[in-house]
């Protein structure tokens, strides 16, 4: 397997590490996929999001794609679930076959769209070795194993979630796409990590995504210990991102990178 590209950062605690697979948008880059993060918890692989190039990132981060054990889906707009029929099938490599089943979480009709997914490839993203099990959540809490996940409904479109995770003290959000919204500030209230989308420049605010000195207005009011921007589109990258940010947040603060690794 490939080594991983980027150095790690180290910030959350000892059980607990965050790898960030993909950073871009649906528009096309060489350097960032579109968006996925990995995280890692007692040999345990939580997949948040599986857009376009996420599993050869997981190879470069020494991944197997065979080795995710539970899927978190934000929402369903291609460039945060565009790889998740190309993961499936792979599953089923007659010489590797996957033999353990998949959970799989998102909101209100992800069911009925995974149902239709594989319908689409003629029933063939299952293989008769492992099942997929979809569970649709909302503004709710639970356990698996061991870790402590929260979702909440946040602004973007009527099925998208923010994700929360806890482990051992530690505690990790993800924004997924969301506007500036109560809903977020408190599920990623005192997150020791919070990765949240910068879609655009401050200049040119579109709905349902954030600018930077609004993620900083978010991370602020969430009091977050470092906060991590990624789901950059072009536009955003050529602006002062940084100092739009520091309008509002003066906390930590690291803008993603593909690959690049925290804790």
């Amino acid at each position: 397997m490939h080594a991983p590209l980027k150095a790690s950062y180290h910030e959350t605690k000892k059980h607990m590490q965050l790898t960030l697979l993909g950073t871009g948008t649906a528009v096309p880059s060489l350097i960032r996929s579109s968006s996925a993060y990995l995280v890692q918890v007692e040999g345990k692989n939580i997949l948040i999001d599986c857009g376009a190039g996420t599993i050869r990132r997981l190879l470069e981060a020494g991944i197997s794609y065979q080795d995710i054990d539970i899927m978190l889906i934000t929402h369903r707009h291609p460039d945060h679930i565009a790889d998740i029929a190309a993961l499936l099938f792979a599953c089923r490599y007659h010489a590797a076959p996957r033999r353990r089943d998949l959970a799989m979480v998102g909101a209100a009709g992800t069911r009925e769209f995974f149902r239709q997914l594989n319908e689409a490839f003629g029933g063939h993203l299952i293989s008769p070795h492992f099942d997929v099990t979809v569970h649709e959540v909302g503004e709710e809490a639970w356990s698996w194993q061991g870790v402590r996940l929260a979702a909440a409904p946040i602004r973007h479109t009527a099925h998208s979630l923010a994700y929360r995770m806890e482990y051992d003290g530690s505690s990790i959000a993800f924004s997924g796409d969301s506007d500036d919204c109560p809903e977020l500030v408190r599920l990623a209230d005192k997150a020791d990590v919070f990765v949240c989308e910068c879609a655009l420049p401050d200049e040119q605010k579109a709905p349902g995504h954030l600018t930077p000195s609004l993620v900083g207005k978010v991370a602020a009011e969430a009091d977050v210990g470092t906060l991590v921007l990624s789901h950059f589109y072009p536009e955003v990258e050529q602006a002062p991102i940084e100092s739009q940010v520091r309008k509002n947040y003066a906390g930590k603060l690291i803008l993603g990178t593909d690959l690049l690794r925290i804790g």
